[in-house]
């Protein structure tokens, strides 16, 4: 309890969202490069069930992964 005020204070996010933050950042960039599957990029982002995956990136970011691929992707 003590640390995740600590974090928040410090980032103004809990170490939940700001570990999500990292992912689907990560994730955009993998998306960017063209070369993996959604699929993929889920599995290296550190998410085992793409469903969950997509919901989270839109709830996120705006738009699903398919549709930042295409309107982002190379």
């Amino acid at each position: 309890v003590y640390f995740r005020k600590l974090f928040k204070a410090q980032f103004g996010v809990s170490p939940q969202k700001y570990i999500v933050r990292l992912r689907l950042q990560y994730a955009k960039e993998l998306i960017s490069t063209g070369y993996y599957s959604l699929k993929e990029i889920a599995l290296m982002a550190g998410y085992t069930d793409y469903k969950y995956f997509s919901t989270e990136f839109k709830r996120q970011v705006g738009v699903s992964p398919s549709d930042y691929f295409y309107n982002y992707g190379t």
